[in-house]
């Protein structure tokens, strides 16, 4: 069902339009191997603790880790933005119950010493998160939380990186 998804469809149509060749990888059911052969690595997204358990299970974390360290572009967007941070402890704040997976450590990839949270203008909107939550969490832990809008994805080229897409 994951291929499907009318995201993962608009991503994938997306990077079809760059040189790059387009491989869906669903890492709850493939082994994450093609990765090492990747010219850019797409995080899409979903549940997070869901995603962030089938990127450890299946060892994908270990292989982004690696192929990030050696510069390779690293997009992602929704849940897989989540992931790339330092912690999911922020979606603990607001939306604990997401939690299906009962995911114990809720430390994310680190590829970011920051916390990210996807799809802010929207939550902020809806009433699912405040801004007050937001600085009380970066003043407790210390981490900085970078907001990404819907229309919006992270980009991370070695050491580079920025949010891309519609403001």
């Amino acid at each position: 069902y994951k291929a499907e998804n009318q995201n993962v469809i608009a991503l994938k149509n997306k990077l079809g339009k760059t040189t790059a060749k387009v491989r869906l990888l669903d890492v709850e059911f493939e082994s994450p191997d093609p990765l090492l052969h990747t010219d850019v690595i797409a995080i899409s997204g979903g549940n997070p603790y869901y995603l962030m358990h089938w990127l450890r299970k299946s060892g994908a974390d270990q292989i982004i880790k690696i192929r990030a360290s050696t510069g390779i572009p690293i997009m992602a967007t929704s849940a897989g933005a989540i992931t790339l941070g330092s912690s999911l402890e922020l979606i603990d704040r607001f939306t604990p119950e997401m939690n299906v997976v009962n995911l114990v450590g809720k430390s994310g990839l680190g590829l970011l010493n920051k916390a990210v949270l996807p799809h802010y203008d929207r939550f902020l909107k809806n009433g699912i998160i405040q801004k007050s939550v937001l600085i009380d969490y970066e003043n407790d832990t210390g981490t900085d939380v970078i907001r990404i809008n819907d229309h919006q994805a992270y980009l991370q080229i070695a050491q580079q990186a920025k949010i891309i897409g519609k403001n």
